[in-house]
């Protein structure tokens, strides 16, 4: 089962999986026994077409920052990680170069829509069996991602998912796709 680390397990159901693809249910359990599934989402970033969150462009240090999406519980307050474009994905982990001071600096906005279930969606398209013998592993038999932190090769196989999309579907029914991003 291919789900990213950052994920613990009692914060999801599955919904569907495949080799290649993953949907799960974000939730949180309670303290009666029951689940709460409603979120508020806060993010970092920039919000495009009503919804959609995205990393920001500074255009006078071609650089882009990193965007940081969480779920907090409203029930509970309880805060998920619902993904972090700075540590997570196939580019972030192996190909864009991360400033550390950017990514500590990240303050969180809440995004104007009414409390929501959240899906997320992971699209693992990359072979990593086919590329172990191109990765540099240290003495421990770890990976060194570009913002420093080291992985073993079961969590880069978790963890480099190559899509994303987190989509928030409010009482009604209502879906919006509030991330989608091609990570490789």
């Amino acid at each position: 089962m291919r789900i990213p680390t950052y994920l613990k397990e009692e914060n999801y159901k599955v919904l569907n999986l495949d080799d290649t693809l993953s949907n799960i249910r974000i939730c949180n359990p309670l303290e009666n026994e029951g689940w709460n599934e409603r979120y508020e989402i806060y993010y970092y970033g920039e919000v495009v077409f009503d919804t959609m969150i995205r990393g920001i462009f500074e255009e006078e240090i071609e650089r882009k920052k990193s965007c940081l999406i969480k779920a907090r519980c409203i029930q509970t307050g309880k805060e998920i990680l619902l993904y972090d474009e700075a540590k997570y994905g196939y580019n972030p982990v192996f190909c864009d170069e991360v400033d550390l001071e950017d990514i500590k600096n990240r303050p969180l906005s809440k995004l104007e829509i009414p409390n929501s279930k959240i899906e997320i969606e992971f699209a693992y398209n990359i072979d990593f069996e086919e590329e172990k013998e191109d990765f540099d592993f240290d003495e421990e038999d770890k990976i060194e991602t570009m913002s420093g932190e080291r992985m073993s090769f079961e969590e880069v196989q978790k963890n480099c998912f190559d899509y994303i999309k987190i989509t928030a579907v409010d009482e009604e029914g209502e879906e919006r796709v509030i991330c989608e991003l091609e990570l490789a």
